[in-house]
């Protein structure tokens, strides 16, 4: 019995030195793909069964197993990025007597530089704030810059496309202003960079209720309307009549008719009493002093000026001499020094009449005096702007205003 288990296993040791280990050879340890994609065969001599694997979904291997000689095809995409890149192949040779393991270096070679941005086709640039959506496509890490402000965000990435945001402040010169936006990227074989260019023009006008008003920034740092305000709310018309309360009259400029005509009032405006403006009496201090500040009959975005922002544009433009903003400083600065005449209406019971003997006032929204008379009639004013032309001063200063009468509105931006 002794013996035969010993032949027993003399034998199935003689047959496991028998088997072959398995054997793996390959024609090539390395290969090279060009920057646009492609493939490269590699030869396989082996005695078993293998298989080719990589880890990198950008590579594809055909086929991916087999038995014995044969070959494999390796695929790789287009580099989009301008670095080189490297991947391994793994082959795995194995029979019940053990593995071979080998392996392939890929290497491919680095793409192109290229750096692109996209704007969208019906973009229009003006002098306000804007926001737009850019596509940007790169080939490598890329940086930005922007000048007067822009902001670009983000500001850097990698490779890939990108949807950046890029705002543009508002102009607030009255001049055209030349953004440039630079683009950088760092490649294997140095940097690359693009610059554009934004022009933006100056702010110009402002469209209300149909009608375009042209715009100007003053020295004061204000951009202010410089034509006189001629809307005319829903269901109201302008008078000829300043005896008729409307609260909305037709220009009279040193005349004591009413300026009907287009041209008139496209030059000259209309006149509008504290009621059109803010769409309440003036029969209370308290209303007077509410409004400071405020939209009232103006476009959104703006506002009546206040009795500091016209005294700001009065000293910005002051002459010593006539005490006063000087109209001929103002008249070269593009405002244009005309207001619209005024409907004369001192207290609440008085007749409003066209008077010929003042230039006219654009109101601000700043409470002047309230006060109740012995008829009980209201006396009500907030601060304007007044014109003066004499042989002495040819200005625009401060002065009170009745609420009840008509005057010019000039509008400032908020």
């Amino acid at each position: 019995m002794k013996r035969i288990v010993f032949l027993l296993i003399a034998g199935a040791l003689a047959l496991s030195s028998c088997k072959v280990q398995p054997v793996l050879n390959l024609s090539e340890s390395s290969v090279e793909i060009a920057r646009e994609g492609g493939s490269a065969t590699v030869q396989i001599s082996s005695n078993c069964a293998w298989t080719a694997s990589c880890s990198d979904s950008n590579v594809q291997i055909s086929p991916a197993s087999g038995q014995g000689d044969g070959s494999i095809s390796i695929s790789v995409g287009a580099n989009t990025i301008s670095s080189e890149k490297n991947f391994t192949v793994s082959i795995k040779a194995s029979n019940d007597a053990g593995v071979a393991m080998a392996s392939i270096a890929v290497r491919q070679h680095a793409a192109a530089p290229h750096l692109s941005v996209v704007y969208p086709q019906d973009v229009e640039f003006d002098g306000y704030a804007k926001t737009i959506t850019a596509e940007l496509t790169s080939t490598g890490d890329w940086t930005s810059t922007a000048s007067n402000g822009v902001k670009i965000e983000p500001a850097s990435g990698s490779h890939g496309s990108y949807n950046i945001t890029i705002t543009i402040p508002e102009n607030t010169t009255n001049a055209p202003i030349s953004h440039k936006l630079e683009f950088s990227i760092q490649t294997d074989g140095g940097s690359l960079s693009k610059t554009y260019t934004l022009m933006q023009p100056v702010i110009s006008t402002v469209t209300y209720g149909g009608v375009k008003y042209n715009v100007k920034w003053m020295a004061d740092g204000k951009l202010w309307m410089v034509e006189n305000l001629r809307y005319v709310p829903e269901g109201k018309a302008p008078s000829a009549d300043p005896a008729d309360n409307s609260g909305i009259w037709y220009p009279n400029l040193l005349s004591t008719e009413a300026k009907t005509a287009a041209d008139s009032v496209a030059k000259y405006g209309l006149l509008y009493n504290f009621k059109a403006i803010w769409g309440i009496e003036p029969d209370t201090e308290a209303n007077v002093k509410s409004v400071e500040g405020k939209q009232g009959i103006c476009p959104e975005g703006w506002h009546v000026p206040t009795n500091a922002e016209a005294d700001a544009l009065i000293k910005a433009y002051w002459n010593e001499d006539h005490k006063g903003a000087y109209i001929p400083s103002l008249e070269e600065a593009g405002f244009n020094p005309v207001f619209g005449g005024f409907v004369q209406q001192n207290t609440s019971s008085a007749a409003g009449k066209y008077t010929s003997a003042m230039r006219g006032y654009a109101l601000t929204s700043t409470f002047a005096t309230y006060k109740v008379n012995d008829d009980n009639s209201i006396s009500s004013m907030v601060k304007g702007m007044m014109i003066t032309s004499t042989s002495k001063f040819n200005r625009i200063s401060l002065a009170n205003a009745s609420n009840y009468g008509g005057a010019s509105v000039r509008c400032v931006r908020d």
